[in-house]
């Protein structure tokens, strides 16, 4: 496929099917019992801090008692691991994960997986466009499940494109560098904090840095910080894409149930947070069809 072709191609059929999830009216539905099980966490967590000075193996019997990925999700929650359990999962037959990988927020995670994909292709090509041979960098990559499958989709174009994946974390290295050879691409690894993007960009000078996940536990003066160096890091006309999670209905039982705490902004403050940095006429910000996640590309 010519470029051009790719480049129309991939802007108006790939890039806006529909992939939505947004079932919503069975967990609207469960609100009530929902907040009962996050009430009775509460407080089982309080009589055993008081008790024995430890927290329960098992918060709730209708979560991770009766299901097996629910329970391995809480155990990894806010990893890159528990991640990978809600982006790939498919019904087990348990009806408890089946419900709850399910839940909005779970949707609402596969949905922005989509979105960041979506964001990565649209500036691969405009990368492409100029003949260029396209650079990512994916900050705190986790299993870097998007940056591989857009460069499984530009070899395919014949399109030159290498990666750059960063994290602290050992095991998502190794998980992604796994995922990557099982699709047929290389991919530099770096083990590192994210807070080193301009040593390592000096020699990879990548045209796109994504880093998506990072900025729902910083705070707002670290994800400044963290996004000037980024800025920083980035030739004229290169992107940054990020996201962050929304205050939802969901959000407590993130909190009790799973274990899964965040820092939760409105869009609005997300945007403030990259428009200092980039300025606002570079920043193009859309919400997930649940509104739960909002994902945030900018150019320098």
């Amino acid at each position: 496929m010519a470029l051009n072709d790719a480049l129309s191609f991939f802007g108006t059929e790939v890039l806006k099917k529909e992939r939505w999830e947004k079932r919503r009216w069975p967990y609207y539905l469960i609100l009530p019992l929902s907040f009962l099980i996050v009430l009775w966490v509460a407080v089982k967590k309080g009589i055993c801090l008081v008790m024995y000075g430890c927290t329960p193996r098992m918060n709730s019997l209708f979560f991770d008692g009766l299901g097996r990925v629910c329970r391995e999700i809480k155990e990894g929650a806010a990893s890159w691991k528990a991640l990978d359990l809600i982006y790939g999962y498919s019904s087990t037959g348990n009806l408890v994960d089946d419900f709850w990988v399910n839940m909005m927020n779970a949707q609402a995670v596969r949905n922005r997986l989509e979105m960041v994909k979506g964001y990565l292709m649209d500036s691969s090509l405009e990368v492409a466009r100029d003949g260029q041979e396209v650079r990512i960098m994916s900050l705190a990559c986790g299993s870097a499940q998007a940056v591989i499958e857009i460069l499984v989709t530009l070899k395919q174009l014949g399109i030159p494109a290498r990666a750059m994946l960063i994290d602290r974390d050992s095991t998502a290295l190794d998980y992604a560098a796994k995922m990557a050879r099982n699709r047929g691409i290389d991919v530099e690894l770096v083990l590192a904090s994210v807070s080193q993007v301009k040593k390592y960009s000096q020699d990879f000078q990548p045209q796109i840095i994504e880093m998506v996940g990072l900025m729902d536990y910083l705070s707002s003066q670290k994800a400044k910080e963290l996004t000037q160096l980024i800025h920083t890091s980035l030739p004229e006309g290169g992107w940054y894409i990020t996201a962050n999670i929304i205050s939802n209905i969901e959000r407590w039982f993130l909190y009790w149930v799973i274990n899964w705490q965040m820092v939760y902004r409105q869009p609005e403050e997300l945007r403030e947070i990259v428009d200092e940095v980039f300025g606002s006429p570079c920043c193009d910000l859309k919400l997930d069809p649940l509104g739960i996640h909002a994902v945030v590309i900018a150019r320098k």
